[in-house]
């Protein structure tokens, strides 16, 4: 009972406060835009007492003045409307509906003399009640006056015929009354000027009739040779006529109009230009240089002193190491041809390699490859990734400098020792010597695995290729960038 009397004042005064906020909350427009209260609006020079709030169901004008003030037009009238507000202001919206139709909206626009605007002959076409009100807004978008409201708004009949005079902004002609869709001239169909139409498509052409495009021929017909054709079946390019293509089964010669949007006509002999560097990810190694027989790794391993290869017997256990990783490789320069047809691609790629071992190294590139393109006609595309086989000869070289101890008296015990100790006795005493080498990785000679190629033509005679192999069995990444034009 101590703590609910403790908390009652408290939870009273609380709520004493959120209904004082609440009978303090500024008015909120219907249209969900804040209205500035009449006694706080910036005042016009000289103005009247800001008028009181208007009776129930009377329509609200304050702080702007509109015309013209019609209450019936003739349909398809467009109706001009100008207003000018005692506020500085930053825009002007009409919102509009048709009967019981939803609310649309007009920017109007600053004029000279205020703001003006049209309700064009495409809302005013069908007869009915058009309903519509006006507000202004200043910089930080409070309404700061209007005629008008959702609940109450201006009205406006829209009659066959009308007695009244078309509606006009003072001292201008009204606007040109809109033609019935019936009356419409066929160069104004489908114009503002004739709202409701639109402009028909013209009837194909069928079987023998002339042409000059294949769009104006029925579906399933061809323009050749400037008649509505049925297409000549086909299995394969060859199997159509000089500039066509075997699409679906049936021949299609793309016209003029086509090759406009078309990077030109197919080409199918690509011969390219490239330069590829190698990526080899190798494994450890120990006791690399020396004879073969010194161990496992030594068979993949030479190693090199001055260009020259070592041939001495080094220590098996201190230095001689080769650390795993991602190495820059070999790199290569490359000639490719490659014959592109459909979705397919079948080639071949002829280079040199650099920076492999000085000895024993094969420098020559051989390759074929096939690829299938993952875009539908990319000799209609810029774009054009292909995924793909290749294999071939290309022997993939990494290297990276090591210290050796150099047995020169080859003491076996030198040799083997992993005593630190014992080794220094021996290069103390001249039987042996610390060298800096340079050991050389050697790849399979032999490679196959599976490429991806990025090509983007510039045109069906000109393109830039990215080209990624990878290479097995050893672990290697080969990507290559290149240029490729087509005969």
């Amino acid at each position: 009972m101590k703590s609910r009397s403790s908390h009652g004042p408290f939870v009273l005064a609380v709520l004493f406060a959120w209904f004082v906020t609440l009978l303090a909350a500024p008015a909120v427009a219907d249209d969900d835009i804040e209205l500035i209260p009449a006694g706080q609006a910036p005042a016009p020079a000289e103005a009247a007492p800001a008028p009181a709030a208007p009776a129930p169901g009377e329509i609200e004008i304050r702080g702007m003045h509109c015309t013209p003030d019609v209450k019936e037009v003739e349909i398809r009238r467009p109706i001009p409307i100008s207003c000018t507000v005692d506020y500085p202001a930053m825009g002007v919206e009409l919102r509009y509906k048709i009967g019981s139709g939803k609310w649309e909206k007009i920017e109007l626009e600053q004029a000279e003399s205020g703001y003006a605007g049209t309700i064009p002959c495409g809302v005013t076409s069908k007869t009915g009640t058009l309903k519509f009100y006006l507000f202004a807004r200043n910089e930080k978008n409070k309404v700061i006056a209007r005629i008008g409201r959702n609940e109450t708004p201006l009205s406006i009949r829209l009659v066959q015929h009308s007695k009244a005079k078309p509606p006009a902004l003072p001292g201008q002609h009204p606007p040109q009354r809109c033609f019935d869709p019936n009356e419409c001239p066929p160069e104004l169909v489908g114009t503002p000027a004739c709202p409701g139409t639109h402009v028909s498509k013209s009837a194909k052409k069928g079987w023998g009739a002339t042409c000059a495009l294949t769009t104006e021929c029925s579906t399933g017909l061809e323009c050749v040779k400037g008649s509505c054709e049925s297409p000549a079946k086909c299995e394969a390019n060859n199997d159509c006529s000089e500039g066509g293509e075997c699409i679906d089964g049936k021949c299609h010669v793309p016209d003029a109009e086509e090759l406009k949007g078309q990077l030109g006509p197919a080409k199918h002999h690509w011969f390219g230009l490239h330069f590829a560097t190698d990526f080899l990810i190798p494994g450890e190694g120990s006791a690399i240089c020396g004879p073969d027989a010194a161990s496992a790794d030594a068979k993949k391993f030479a190693c090199f002193q001055g260009g020259n290869e070592y041939t001495g017997s080094p220590n098996t256990q201190v230095g001689n190491h080769f650390a795993g990783g991602f190495y820059v490789a070999t790199m290569r320069a490359l000639l490719s041809y490659d014959y592109m047809v459909g979705r397919f691609s079948v080639g071949a790629r002829l280079g040199w390699a650099f920076r492999g071992a000085p000895k024993d190294f094969s420098p020559i590139h051989i390759e074929a490859r096939a690829a299938y393109s993952l875009r539908k006609d990319p000799f209609k595309l810029n774009f054009r990734p292909y995924l793909g086989l290749a294999f071939g000869h290309a022997q993939v070289d990494a290297s990276s400098k090591t210290d050796i101890v150099d047995c020169v008296s080859k003491d076996p015990t030198c040799i083997s020792t992993a005593d630190k100790n014992a080794l220094n006795g021996y290069l103390m005493s001249g039987d042996a010597a610390i060298r800096h080498v340079e050991a050389y990785r050697s790849g399979a000679p032999f490679f196959f695995g599976p490429t991806i190629s990025l090509m983007y033509a510039f045109t069906n005679d000109a393109a830039v290729v990215l080209n990624i192999n990878a290479m097995f069995p050893d672990v290697a990444i080969q990507p290559s960038i290149g240029y490729q034009m087509a005969l």
